[in-house]
């Protein structure tokens, strides 16, 4: 029985061709005029476009980032490739809710060696020369690729994100960091000037300030954070 309602030739009548196991009896076809008279496809009434017999070609990035987003996972013994991410999952679905069917394939945009064979620039202009015929994945959105191509409308939203170097390891002396060495010294400098100024005021007169040259420094500290003095007359 599923042998038969995959069944797909052409009649006398016509394409005789099942979908959702009832006939399509009617079709009209679909010319291009402007480039020559050529036949691009069919129109069902009241089912949709049929390409004739052609696959649509899905270039898919590969890179290592973001798989949650799109993976291409190939399997060596086989040289099978599976794609599976959130965009492909989108895409999958989006194609089985049509009403007719649309056969396609993925197809990684990577060298032999695995690697990505160009930027995500050089995908947008693969379907723009028509060496693909869509994109599936993680491509922005940008108004500088609309002369070239169209987009689907945005199905994900990945927010605001701070991009910060990555810290291998964690030290006592990372206090230091978020300020520059600049900073720090001015900082020192400025914290010395004072206690000079503030000692050259008060050691005449102020007890606090007598003694050794260690105690007096040590009474500068104190009275350093806070930049302020205490008079006794």
């Amino acid at each position: 029985m599923n042998e038969m309602l995959r069944s797909r030739f052409q009649g006398l009548s016509g394409a005789f061709r099942l979908t959702d196991g009832r006939l399509i009896q009617k079709e009209f076809e679909i010319v291009n005029v402007f480039r020559g008279e050529r036949t691009i496809g069919t129109k069902a009434i009241p089912k949709g476009l049929f390409l004739h017999g052609k696959k649509l070609r899905i270039a898919v990035p590969v890179n290592i980032g973001f798989q949650e987003l799109i993976r291409v996972i190939r399997d060596p013994r086989t040289n099978e490739t599976t794609v599976t991410g959130f965009c492909a999952d989108v895409f999958k679905e989006a194609a089985k809710s049509l009403d007719y069917e649309v056969d396609y394939e993925f197809i990684p945009f990577v060298y032999d060696n695995g690697r990505m064979a160009g930027t995500y620039v050089d995908l947008i202009y693969g379907v723009y020369h028509k060496k693909f015929d869509a994109v599936v994945g993680d491509t922005t959105i940008l108004a500088s690729r609309f002369p070239f191509v169209d987009f689907t409308q945005p199905f994900t939203d990945l927010g605001i994100g701070v991009i910060v170097p990555k810290i291998n390891k964690i030290s006592v002396w990372i206090f230091p960091e978020p300020l520059s060495a600049d900073l720090w010294i001015t900082t020192a400098a400025s914290f010395i000037f004072t206690g000079i100024v503030v000692w050259l005021m008060e050691h005449s007169i102020n007890d606090e300030f007598q003694g050794s040259p260690s105690e007096q420094i040590g009474t500068l500290s104190k009275l350093e954070p806070s930049y302020g003095t205490h008079s006794q007359l």
